[in-house]
């Protein structure tokens, strides 16, 4: 199952739209990656899928995690200010 077909976000068309439009595909090449190695081909792209999991988690985090118009004054959540 696709993030987009999550009966929690079939209510919610934005989101449904931006996982079905930006997050889906990428989960569909790390399905292939995962169907590795076939063929002949030797390696099996662990590392490659592993990383590419985290880039997706990382992602979303930064899309889903404290969502506002203030969120976003910074850019990365290591430049605000602490204190």
């Amino acid at each position: 199952m696709l993030p987009s077909e999550y009966p929690e976000v079939q209510g919610r068309n934005g989101l449904r739209r931006l996982l079905f439009e930006q997050v889906d595909m990428q989960f569909v090449d790390l399905r292939t990656m995962l169907s590795l190695p076939t063929g002949g081909l030797a390696g099996g792209c662990n590392f490659a899928a592993a990383s590419t999991l985290f880039n997706i988690i990382a992602g979303s985090s930064v899309c889903f995690y404290n969502t506002s118009k203030a969120a976003t004054a910074y850019r990365v959540d290591s430049e605000r200010p602490h204190g």
